[in-house]
């Protein structure tokens, strides 16, 4: 196959290089993911996260659950705190997908703005040759318009010696038919 060039973008093959880039990252975020869940518990910022997300999380879930049961206005809540090491692990799993999560929704975002990017310079493309025929229809009509102005004075020069001529004619005629 052979490569593609358009819009002065690479491409390998007509697939666009920027898709494939962004196939590329979303891949490896899913083992970067992995690597933060398997470490979460051996470094001392990441671990203490790791066990406030699970912890949030399980407090959220669980205000989420009474306020949906029924009769919950009846009910005290109650909460209890998970286990440390049951917050880590499922803390270190919502790290974890979000940071994949974060690298698809950046390429996405990506993707996106430079279609956008790509639609507002193919509309200032068309805008553009659309101002340039718009001035070449004024300027057609301005010189239409000089045109007729021209064509205009030159018909009244015409008609103002037509009539200076027919008087003299008849002005002619008439002193001949006096001499007579």
């Amino acid at each position: 196959l052979k490569p593609q060039v358009s819009d002065d973008r690479p491409t390998m093959a007509g697939i666009p290089f920027i898709k494939i880039s962004g196939l590329l990252i979303k891949s490896l975020a899913k083992p970067v993911a992995k690597q933060i869940k398997d470490t979460a518990g051996d470094i001392g910022i990441l671990r203490t996260t790791c066990i406030w997300i699970g912890q949030t999380t399980n407090y959220a879930v669980a205000r989420l659950a009474h306020f949906t049961a029924e009769g919950f206005n009846h009910h005290k809540f109650r909460f209890v705190d998970l286990k440390q090491s049951e917050a880590l692990k499922n803390g270190a799993e919502i790290l974890s997908e979000t940071f994949v999560l974060a690298a698809a929704a950046s390429v996405a975002i990506f993707e996106y703005d430079r279609a956008n990017q790509k639609k507002r310079v193919d509309e200032q493309k068309k805008r553009a040759e659309q101002d340039a025929r718009d001035a070449r229809q004024d300027a057609r009509l301005t010189a239409i318009e000089m045109s007729l102005r021209d064509n205009r004075r030159a018909l009244e020069a015409l008609a103002d010696r037509y009539e200076t001529s027919e008087l003299a004619f008849h002005g002619s005629k008439a002193a001949e038919s006096s001499e007579r």
